[in-house]
């Protein structure tokens, strides 16, 4: 049975990847490098909010927030996944989060 468009349904899917790769944070490999570049962001999303209440920018960093709160999303159901340590770190770095939706609410 003929396809009835031109193209083959490997070409849309080739096509549709690289529009997929930019909405979607890119994954890290392991547990180590997501907390270690969930670190990072937590680090930049204090420092634009910084920025945004000094006046120094007109928007508030709402992607990078987005962001965060997907890789947070993720590991919140992985309890049982991660050790004892990668536990311990991720919710310290909830506890950050934390602080700083406080810290942009009552900005």
């Amino acid at each position: 049975m003929p396809v009835p468009h031109r193209w083959s349904l490997a070409a849309l899917t080739v096509r549709a990847a690289p529009l997929a790769s930019m909405w979607l944070p890119a994954m890290a490999k392991t547990t180590e490098e997501d907390m270690n570049q969930l670190e990072k962001d937590i680090r930049q999303l204090k420092i634009e909010y910084e920025q945004y209440f000094g006046g120094g920018k007109k928007r508030p960093p709402a992607d990078l927030e987005w962001r965060i709160e997907i890789t947070m999303k993720r590991y919140s159901d992985r309890g049982s996944q991660m050790n004892f340590a990668q536990r311990f770190r991720y919710s310290n770095l909830l506890k950050c989060i934390r602080s700083i939706a406080k810290f942009s609410a009552s900005g």
